[in-house]
């Protein structure tokens, strides 16, 4: 009945997100934490053949709310990112391929069989409190050492991301995730 109010996040069309399927894929708040799952890059599949890798999007969709001043041109207000050895998310001049190929996956939601999963707000907090909890989570975000296939890794990182800040991850199947 109406566009998206995250814009073309899902697609080519402002009406076509839910992905054409408003039973399964319900967002009734225009919520703003996204998590990202892609498939993991070329090098590691021989190891990994079906190996995803998730990161936590903080997104511009509601103008009332004083933590959208710095959103970029796609609406990323902030990005947690965690590349292969690390034990903490990316920081600002320390962006790396994963990153970028994040950011990438997220600006082409239909490409490389990507999956965006948006995150509930919890009972009892706004859509902005929430943006907040995700973010200060993030950036005081530490895990114990990298290990790719039984965790913890990016995945791992991504769903404690979203708990810690009280929300839901969903399981996407990706490696270590509950870890």
């Amino acid at each position: 009945m109406q566009a998206d109010p995250l814009g073309l996040v899902d697609g080519a069309s402002v009406y076509g997100y839910a992905r054409g399927n408003p039973g399964r894929y319900v967002d009734f708040d225009g919520r703003k934490v996204v998590l990202v799952c892609r498939p993991i890059d070329s090098k590691i599949l021989s190891i990994m053949p079906s190996g995803r890798h998730c990161a936590v999007f903080v997104v511009k969709d509601d103008e009332n709310c004083e933590c959208n001043s710095s959103a970029d041109a796609d609406g990323v207000i902030e990005q947690f990112s965690l590349r292969r050895g690390a034990t903490e998310f990316d920081k600002p001049g320390n962006y790396g391929e994963v990153y970028n190929t994040d950011l990438n996956a997220f600006r082409n939601p239909n490409g490389r069989k990507t999956d965006h999963y948006l995150i509930a707000v919890p009972a009892r907090i706004s859509s902005c409190q929430f943006d907040k909890l995700v973010r200060s989570n993030g950036a005081n975000f530490s895990q114990g050492s990298y290990r790719a296939l039984r965790g913890p890794n990016s995945n791992t990182a991504a769903d404690n991301l979203i708990e810690n800040s009280g929300g839901i991850a969903p399981n996407t199947g990706a490696k270590a995730q509950s870890y």
